[in-house]
């Protein structure tokens, strides 16, 4: 069981991570834009914030989860 908390851990622990870097990512791109030029982040900046999110929402699904599916 305890194995299972740790996994859902790691998960949330990369999300956040993917997220952050992410944000940040768009963050120095527009620092670096003039505000005449519209912003639109890159497909990878996209990528690292979608897939951070999914990630942080299954780690924190599965650390509240009390009930484990058995396969």
């Amino acid at each position: 069981m305890i194995h299972k908390k740790l996994v859902s851990l790691l998960f949330l622990l990369l999300g956040l991570t993917l997220l952050y870097i992410g944000i940040r990512e768009v963050y120095l791109i527009s620092t670096y834009l003039d505000s005449i030029i519209p912003m639109t982040p890159d497909t990878e900046t996209r990528l690292l914030i979608i897939l951070g999110a999914a990630a942080s929402i299954s780690g924190f699904v599965g650390i509240i989860r009390d009930r484990t599916i058995e396969v």
